[in-house]
């Protein structure tokens, strides 16, 4: 049920409740992950969460930036991959 909420794309900005944090989008994100057992379906919240998580990418990308002679399109895919990867591994 309240997924079909988060899903939901005639929700208003304006109202505070149709609003998830990001972290509580990444928590329920995650249970999904663990309890789908459908390749495709996996792969979609898999996908969610990556997409999710690009803020993330973002900063970790400005903050890392000049430190070690990457460009920052090469940084975010090297992020992004991180991401990824840390996804693909999480265990609680």
């Amino acid at each position: 049920m309240f997924t079909r909420a988060l899903c939901s794309t005639t929700a208003s900005a304006a109202d505070p409740a149709a609003v998830v944090s990001p972290r509580l989008l990444n928590q329920q994100l995650l249970g999904q992950l663990q309890r789908c057992r459908q390749p495709q379906r996996r792969l979609r919240l898999r996908n969610r969460l990556v997409m999710a998580n690009l803020g993330l990418v973002h900063r970790v990308t400005v903050a890392q930036q000049g430190k070690g002679g990457l460009s920052y399109d090469d940084l975010v895919s090297v992020s992004s991959i991180g991401l990824i990867r840390a996804i693909d591994s999480f265990e609680p």
